[in-house]
């Protein structure tokens, strides 16, 4: 609190009363000069790692990058009182700090992975080009049809998949369908049957006559790779992140990764894999056979093909 000195009109004060009111200015400019700084410091924030705060009396949000300190000094006043809500951060933080906001971009899968919306489709084919699909586990089957002939010739589908939203059927000739009706032919790129295609690390390989192989990221577009061996393939799978291939009983067995390069020698064929989630399809006894509790039992859908395959699509 300020002393006021009352001095009386027309009396030239003293010296003992001009020294005490210069002790009162004093005093006064003192308490203008504290309360000032310390309204400044409490309208300051320290950003040691970003960029400085947002400046005020009610406190500051935080930004993205995780808590920053506040003048480390510790609590603040100043004329406004408190800091209100919090006093946290400016803007940041360090800026690779805190949560990410970058987009989710979803959960990043393996490329071999099975999508994991859309229907399950299982398709079936074999001799004369016949094709049939179902959407309900085997219950039912649609789009059965044929290509012509009927033994083993041109027309005869060796091997089935389904992946990058399509259902492909191989032999001489190479198919593929988006709904199991409706189905393209492509070009052979190697002018030789194909025993087998199988669908994993985001690509179809297949492979057949006299080892000859083919490749395809999306079942339309197929070239020509490395044969695996010069002796007749059967079948493909893919398995522990491999594509694997033989003949007959006893053949030899090759396998690659990506299709690039020449293909690896030696290892036990592991089985023809056709499962997406619980759900494993195969041929077994003249039937094709599905469970739905990831083998743990098998019931007949359907009178045996050649080749059967499940996988999702749109």
């Amino acid at each position: 609190m300020t002393s006021k000195v009352a001095v009386p009109f027309g009396v030239v004060p003293g010296k003992a009363v001009l020294m005490k009111c210069s002790r009162a200015i004093l005093a006064m400019v003192a308490v203008v000069i504290a309360g000032c700084s310390a309204a400044d410091e409490a309208g300051t924030v320290t950003d040691e790692n970003g960029e400085g705060g947002q400046s005020g009396g009610s406190g500051f949000e935080g930004g993205n990058g995780g808590q920053v300190p506040v003048n480390t000094g510790g609590s603040l006043a100043g004329s406004s009182g408190s800091m209100g809500s919090g006093g946290q951060a400016g803007t940041g933080g360090q800026r690779d700090a805190g949560t990410n906001t970058t987009p989710d971009a979803g959960v990043v899968r393996d490329a071999g992975s099975e999508p994991t919306t859309g229907r399950i489709a299982i398709v079936a084919a074999g001799y004369a080009g016949r094709r049939i699909v179902s959407f309900d586990l085997g219950a039912t089957w649609v789009g059965d049809q044929t290509l012509g002939g009927g033994g083993d010739d041109q027309f005869l589908l060796r091997g089935a998949a389904v992946g990058a939203g399509r259902l492909v059927v191989v032999g001489w000739k190479f198919l593929s369908s988006t709904d199991g009706l409706k189905w393209t032919e492509h070009k052979n790129p190697h002018g030789q049957w194909q025993g087998g295609v199988a669908w994993g690390n985001g690509m179809f390989i297949a492979a057949g006559g006299l080892g000859q192989a083919a490749k395809s990221l999306d079942g339309v577009t197929w070239t020509r790779i490395a044969n695996a061996g010069g002796s007749h393939l059967r079948r493909v799978t893919f398995a522990n992140g491999e594509f694997w291939t033989s003949g007959d009983s006893g053949s030899p067995v090759y396998r690659t990764k990506d299709g690039v390069g020449s293909w690896n020698g030696g290892g036990n064929y592991p089985g023809d894999v056709n499962q997406v989630d619980e759900v494993i399809v195969r041929t077994n006894g003249g039937q094709i056979q599905v469970s739905t509790n990831k083998g743990a039992s098998f019931k007949n859908v359907h009178g045996s093909l050649v080749d059967v395959a499940v996988g999702r699509i749109p």
